[in-house]
């Protein structure tokens, strides 16, 4: 599995990755995950939350095509 990689950014936090890809978790069931290559992305900085180091090995170890999950329910106030 190829991971994005940081290409470059500015001091308004605008950044570059390369090998981008999204995983897609299907709501019909929840299980499963599909693999969306992205390409290239060119991200604003006004869209960037945090950036982190992602570990390699951990990620290799995590069977997403039996990971599960249940939808966000809606916000309360």
């Amino acid at each position: 599995m190829s991971l994005a990689s940081l290409k470059g950014f500015d001091q308004k936090t605008n950044i570059v990755l390369c090998d981008c890809h999204e995983r897609e978790y299907p709501s019909d069931d929840g299980v499963g995950v599909q693999k969306v290559p992205l390409g290239a992305q060119i991200i604003q900085g006004s869209n960037v939350c945090i950036i982190g180091e992602l570990d390699v090995a951990i990620d290799e170890q995590i069977d997403f095509d039996n990971l599960t999950g249940t939808a966000i329910g809606p916000v309360t106030h």
